[in-house]
């Protein structure tokens, strides 16, 4: 939304609000504790990242040939993380912010920005562009973590579900037994239910009271 305003879109720009989307579209999981696992390991990836293209870039000073080495160096270390320490998103989002960033300001040096004044232009500052980075990743993160726990849980949609179920449910075992008849002679020429609707419905009445609770509990 902020990207189409014109209001906001220079401070979109500016502090890279596309990786904060990118960030908020890779957290938000079907379940808490996968989000939390994926947004956790996102941002220390993030810090771990942008720290060691922060540290690279000024050592290297720009030049080409040591910053591909420590870039296959990195890759190592984070194909490390990956294969033998079984920490699969911490050593792909670090790996991803450091080329990002430390790639994102050779280019501006060679002048291949797209004629990018912004975070240094063809001087890029390093400093600039990793910490816009680590913001927009945060706020992403941030954003999923409060969408995925407080707002529109999964167990949440789930049991709402099952509550709406129920009233369908609950509306088309009363169609189905001839509701005029029933209110006209009192009576109906059809049971209400048998007994398998009946346990059918109090098995979802359940999940809809579970429901509630759910929501009021998050709220």
């Amino acid at each position: 939304m902020f990207s189409f305003l014109e209001a906001t879109r220079p401070t979109y720009a500016h502090w890279r609000g596309e990786w904060g989307l990118m960030s908020f579209m890779l957290v938000s999981s079907m379940t808490i504790g996968a989000s939390n696992t994926t947004g956790y390991a996102r941002f220390i990836g993030t810090i771990v990242g942008a720290t060691l293209a922060t540290v690279i870039w000024l050592s290297c000073r720009g030049y080409p040939v040591p910053l591909a080495v420590c870039g296959w160096a990195i890759s190592i270390f984070c194909f490390y993380l990956i294969v033998a320490r079984g920490q699969g998103p911490l050593g792909r989002f670090t790996i991803l912010t450091y080329n990002i960033s430390a790639l994102y300001a050779y280019s501006l040096s060679v002048r291949q920005g797209e004629n990018d004044d912004d975070e240094g232009g063809v001087n890029p500052i390093i400093t600039e562009i990793s910490l816009h980075r680590v913001v927009a990743v945060l706020s992403g993160v941030l954003w999923a973590l409060i969408i995925t726990r407080v707002i529109w849980p999964i167990s949440a949609r789930q049991k709402l579900k099952d509550g709406l179920s129920v009233i369908w449910l609950r509306m088309g075992l009363i169609w189905k037994r001839d509701p005029l008849s029933a209110i006209l002679d009192g009576n109906s020429s059809n049971a209400y239910m048998d007994l398998r609707e009946e346990i059918s419905l109090q098995r979802y009445s359940l999940s809809l009271v579970s429901c509630l609770e759910t929501f009021r509990a998050n709220i």
